[in-house]
């Protein structure tokens, strides 16, 4: 369920944008997710770093003042990935 904040696709100070994939009939269907600061510099800064997930699940980062990063694409085979960005450390 997504909170009808979330659903205007901004929270906390970070704007959320998703993409499924579906390969066909009676595939398993394939995501990609990311958010990013609405704000990334100034007093008003609302994060740092930019954020993605797909599929596999490994949530991954990017310098929110890059123009590049964390962002959703799609592989040879037509699957979402994040590219250019870097797994979380825990």
């Amino acid at each position: 369920m997504i909170d009808s904040v979330l659903a205007t696709g901004i929270k906390s100070g970070y704007r959320f944008t998703g993409m499924m994939v579906t390969t066909g009939t009676g595939t398993t269907a394939s995501f990609c997710g990311r958010g990013v600061p609405v704000t990334v510099s100034g007093i008003t800064s609302t994060g740092n770093l930019k954020f993605g997930v797909a599929t596999d699940g490994v949530i991954q980062s990017a310098s929110a003042l890059l123009s590049f990063g964390a962002g959703c694409s799609l592989d040879s085979n037509g699957l979402p990935y994040v590219s250019s960005a870097n797994p979380l450390s825990n």
